[in-house]
């Protein structure tokens, strides 16, 4: 009988980071792979990766994460890490909220209880204990699977999924995203039996704020990086071909940082777009606008 891994997809660079960087084929040549998207995606995924023996199966986790027992232990966790990210963002908060009170009661519950191990391992205790819903049960029944590979380890998604796991004997891996996430988002809620991150400098993060077993850690290099390795670049004729380019024309590439991050995309969009006509600038130009995967900006007031 074939083994069986399951495998979760709910953040959008998991996409590119594991479904489209190799990870996924190197699993699926060894063994049958179950991929869990969110229930709205689930169609979309379908037609992109099922066949052979990989599934895809769509879930709604919307409830769960949004409970009140899960959001407490969410602001617990970010409370119980020590960073300078974190502090910027609790003046941000102040400034936006003007809570005076929750600020300095978030600085005191962080500089003393970020600092005692020993009520940090407790609060990982209760938050599995008495906030573990197991919404995967049915699919554990079904599949039988004989691991977890949890691509987005400080994800409450994929959090849920680690604790069903545990739950019922399951061999746990967990990844970590992306380089910030060990200093932006808060405790590691969870100890899975394996974790992969980055580089070394992720590893000592989680080291030194996660209480995170340094033999249980594994350093995997960047996943998509993979793809640019095997990578034939087209020729330049054949790119600008493709986009519609002028060859004549050199080709200046403009990156939005989305909505998300600012308001003034459109605005460099306008600037660059003025400059060229009022001959600002040279007239052998062209340029590309390269949006962000799934932080759309907004260019509604340009022309």
């Amino acid at each position: 009988m074939a083994k069986t891994v399951f495998l979760s997809s709910f953040q959008p660079f998991i996409t590119r980071n594991i479904l489209n960087s190799g990870v996924l084929d190197f699993l699926s040549d060894r063994t049958d792979v179950v991929i869990f998207v969110l229930r709205q995606k689930g169609k979309y995924f379908k037609e992109l990766y099922q066949k052979n023996n990989i599934i895809v199966e769509g879930v709604d986790l919307g409830p769960m994460v949004k409970s009140r027992k899960n959001k407490f232990f969410m602001r617990i966790a970010e409370w119980l890490l020590d960073t300078n990210f974190l502090k910027i963002r609790k003046i941000e908060n102040l400034e936006k909220t003007g809570n005076k009170t929750r600020y300095y009661i978030s600085l005191f519950f962080t500089r003393i209880f970020s600092r005692i191990k020993l009520f940090k391992k407790i609060v990982r205790f209760f938050d599995y204990q008495i906030n573990n819903p197991r919404p995967f049960e049915s699919f554990f029944e079904k599949y039988r699977p004989s691991a977890v590979l949890a691509t987005d380890f400080f994800s409450d998604y994929d959090l849920l999924l680690l604790k069903n796991a545990k739950s019922l004997g399951v061999r746990t891996v967990a990844m970590v995203r992306s380089w910030d996430n060990t200093t932006s988002i808060g405790y590691a809620r969870f100890l899975p039996d394996k974790l992969i991150v980055q580089n070394e400098i992720m590893k000592r993060e989680m080291l030194k704020y996660h209480d995170i077993n340094g033999k249980t850690i594994y350093i995997s290099g960047i996943p998509q990086f993979e793809e640019y390795l095997k990578m034939k670049p087209t020729s330049q004729q054949e790119f600008y071909k493709s986009i519609g380019a002028d060859l004549n024309k050199r080709l200046v590439l403009f990156a939005p940082a989305g909505k998300h991050f600012i308001d003034t995309d459109w605005q460099i969009c306008q600037i660059l777009k003025d400059l060229y006509h009022e001959k600002k600038i040279p007239q052998d130009i062209q340029f590309i606008v390269r949006i962000h995967p799934f932080m759309a900006p907004d260019l509604s007031r340009f022309e």
